[in-house]
């Protein structure tokens, strides 16, 4: 990255070189001119935060931004990590299911990050469990102030859906099953079963490195698309 680059991208350039997209040079569309155009904002109002009652801190909306899209690289940067982690050690089963459980994790992590940034940028008035892009509520609110965003994301819908059913499943009922193929490579059921399922029926499944890379293309899609949506917004802010 460029100094120029840096001084303009602030606090923010540092933060990505935390994640693990800095690491291995992936940045997604539109990031760089969305926090650029948070950066005039914030130039505009400053300080970034005020103290008030009991020594807390009030941060200014426009750094709000710059938490959640720190945040939202974090976790797309650990969907990166999981899959080059199970992609070395792909005969290793335990390895294979942990990376795979913190991918669920961290994809869900980072959806609700995206919903935060929403709800925040288009002030829906969504709280706690209602900031999720699975609640057709949401979804809806979001639309009515955003159609054309709301339609990008819709397309998406089956997939969020399922990777809240994921990471439900891993936190109240069951694990993941692995199965050994050809004794070198570990395939998964396609959606979270029971034990009766997987031992009555034949189980559809998936390599363990194609779900994680289905899973990074989405969300980073996703991130890409409300980036652009969000920098587009501000820049007509910027100019009335």
């Amino acid at each position: 990255m460029k100094k120029n680059d840096v001084e303009q991208l602030g606090a923010l350039s540092w933060l990505y070189h935390q994640s693990y997209l800095g690491e291995i040079n992936i940045r997604p569309n539109n990031l760089d001119a969305l926090v650029k155009s948070i950066n005039k904002l914030r130039r505009k109002r400053r300080p970034d935060f005020k103290k008030v009652d009991k020594g807390s801190v009030q941060l200014s909306e426009e750094y709000l931004y710059i938490e959640y899209i720190s945040d939202a690289l974090e976790k797309l940067g650990f969907l990166y990590f999981a899959r080059d982690k199970i992609k070395k050690n792909i005969k290793d089963l335990h390895a294979g299911k942990y990376h795979i459980y913190n991918s669920i994790f961290d994809c869900k992590a980072l959806l609700d990050t995206m919903a935060g940034l929403l709800n925040h940028h288009y002030k829906l008035g969504q709280r706690r469990g209602g900031i999720d892009l699975k609640r057709s509520e949401f979804m809806q609110k979001l639309a009515d102030k955003n159609s054309l965003l709301a339609k990008e994301i819709g397309k998406f819908m089956v997939w969020v859906k399922a990777v809240s059913e994921w990471r439900d499943t891993l936190i109240h009922k069951r694990g993941i099953l692995l199965f050994l193929v050809k004794g070198d490579r570990y395939l998964m059921p396609i959606r979270p079963k029971r034990l009766v399922e997987i031992a009555l029926f034949q189980v559809p499944t998936v390599d363990p490195i194609k779900f994680c890379e289905e899973n990074i293309m989405c969300a980073k899609s996703i991130m890409e698309i409300v980036y652009g949506c969000i920098q587009k917004d501000l820049m007509e802010r910027l100019s009335s």
